[in-house]
C-alpha cells in the first residue's frame, strides 16, 4: 500500500490528479507533467491504484475540527465571532487573483432573476432567509485576503443580506432598465 500512496503523492507533486471514472483509472494533467518513470510506475501498479482509490471513495470523510487548519500565526482568528476559519482552496484563490487582475469586472458573478407572482410578505421572507443563512455556513462565509494566506471566515451571525425596493410605480421599460443597471452595479459588489 505504501507504494500506491507514494505513486499518488508523486503524481500530485507533478500536478497530476489520479481518479476513477466508471471504475477505470483516469487522470488530469497539464502537458509535460507525466514523466516516463511515473507512467511506468502507474502501469505496473494500476490495479492496486484502482483498488486503493475505490476504497478511499467508500470511506467516510474525516471530520475536521473547527480552526484546526490554521497556522500558529493565525490562531488569533479563533474568535467567538466565527464558527470556523480555514484556508481558501487553490481554485478560490485563483478566482480572487483573476478578479483582482481584471479590476473586479464581474467575471465570477452570476446574477439570475425571475418573476414570481404572489402576495409579498416581507416578514415571512425574512424568516425564511434567516433560516437559510443559519442552516448553510456558506451563506455566512467571508474572506480575509490581507493575511499570510487567503482565509475563509465562517461567521456565527451576519446581517441579513436583504434589500427590498418597490419599483411597481415604474413603467415596464423603466423597471427593465432599472434592473439591468442594478445587475451591472452588483457585479462589482
Amino acid at each position: 500500500m505504501d507504494t500506491v500512496i507514494e505513486i499518488i503523492n508523486k503524481a500530485k507533486a507533478n500536478g497530476i490528479v489520479l481518479y476513477l471514472k466508471e471504475d477505470k483509472l483516469a487522470y488530469v494533467s497539464e502537458k509535460g507533467n507525466f514523466t516516463d518513470s511515473l507512467k511506468t510506475k502507474i502501469k505496473n501498479h494500476k490495479q492496486d491504484i484502482i483498488d486503493y482509490l475505490a476504497a478511499k471513495a467508500n470511506e467516510k470523510p474525516v471530520e475536521v475540527e473547527p480552526f484546526s487548519l490554521l497556522l500558529d500565526s493565525e490562531k488569533d482568528l479563533n474568535s467567538s465571532d466565527y464558527d470556523d476559519v480555514y484556508p481558501m482552496s487553490a481554485l478560490q484563490s485563483g478566482m480572487v487573483f483573476h478578479t483582482q487582475l481584471d479590476d473586479f469586472s464581474g467575471t465570477y458573478h452570476d446574477l439570475n432573476g425571475m418573476h414570481i407572482k404572489c402576495p409579498w410578505n416581507q416578514n415571512h421572507f425574512e424568516t425564511a432567509l434567516k433560516a437559510c443563512v443559519l442552516r448553510h455556513p456558506l451563506l455566512r462565509t467571508g474572506y480575509k485576503l490581507d493575511s499570510e494566506r487567503p482565509l475563509q471566515l465562517v461567521y456565527k451571525a451576519r446581517p441579513l443580506p436583504l434589500m427590498v425596493e418597490d419599483i411597481r410605480d415604474k413603467s415596464e421599460a423603466e423597471q427593465d432598465a432599472y434592473l439591468a443597471q442594478w445587475q451591472e452595479s452588483r457585479k462589482t459588489h
